[in-house]
């Protein structure tokens, strides 16, 4: 004859600990599901923000273009046609030697010590080899 009593606390007792590591499982997986479902929008948002930073790469390109042929054509009712094209290449030129020369500059720190002391602020002495002393 078994107490029927007994058996409920020793299940209620069991269940309570396994509805609690349920309840923290589920809680993990949820988190794992919202942190890669984060990072797949992300990933997505990152492919879009090329594709538009593409396209409008190719529309300056094309604007570009076109303010190229304006160039030429105001140019070219005071010269002649091949004046006009070759004065428009050579200033489109400059302005790519120009703006290519802007992009190599670093910007100059007023108070950057890196560069003549060390990386902790302490001026490097020179290393001996290891022989030497």
């Amino acid at each position: 004859m078994t107490d029927k009593t007994t058996e409920n606390t020793t299940i209620g007792g069991l269940a309570e600990p396994v509805v609690r590591a349920v309840r923290e499982e589920i809680h993990h997986e949820a988190g794992l599901i919202r942190e890669e479902l984060r990072n797949e929008l992300r990933e997505q948002t990152r492919q879009r923000s090329l594709r538009m930073y593409g396209g409008a790469a190719v529309a300056a390109l094309y604007g570009g273009g076109t303010f190229t042929v304006f160039l030429v054509l105001a140019a070219g009712l005071a010269v002649p046609a091949w004046v006009a094209a070759l004065v428009v290449t050579v200033m489109l030129g400059a302005l790519a030697v120009v703006l290519k020369n802007a992009a190599g500059r670093r910007p100059r720190r007023h108070h950057d010590h890196h560069d003549l002391l060390g990386f902790h602020g302490r001026p490097e002495r020179p290393r001996r080899p290891v022989g030497q002393r």
